[in-house]
């Protein structure tokens, strides 16, 4: 990979720790705009760098919340697991 990519994937990681804390918040408020913005930017931006997972996670909250539902529990926590792996790799 070459260097400017890896700056970009550096960036990536550490926004995954800032996504995490205001994924937090953005629960405790209960602002589903706010979640299904934040899982869309997540959902792009994972792929790019190849965080398949985190990506499919992110699209899985984004698209219960296009359906007019509030995102399953089981894909919150697999958002929130895949942020925190995403940040740590």
């Amino acid at each position: 990979m070459n260097e400017a990519l890896e700056a970009l994937k550096r960036r990536f990681k550490t926004r995954c720790v800032e996504d995490q804390s205001r994924l937090q918040s953005i629960e405790a408020e209960d602002d589903r705009d706010g979640l299904k913005m934040l899982a869309h930017k997540i959902a792009g931006a994972a792929g790019v760098f190849g965080f398949d997972a985190l990506g499919r996670a992110a699209r899985d909250v984004e698209e219960q919340l296009d359906l007019g539902l509030p995102p399953e529990p089981e894909s919150l926590a697999a958002l929130h697991r895949l942020l925190a792996e995403a940040a740590q790799e």
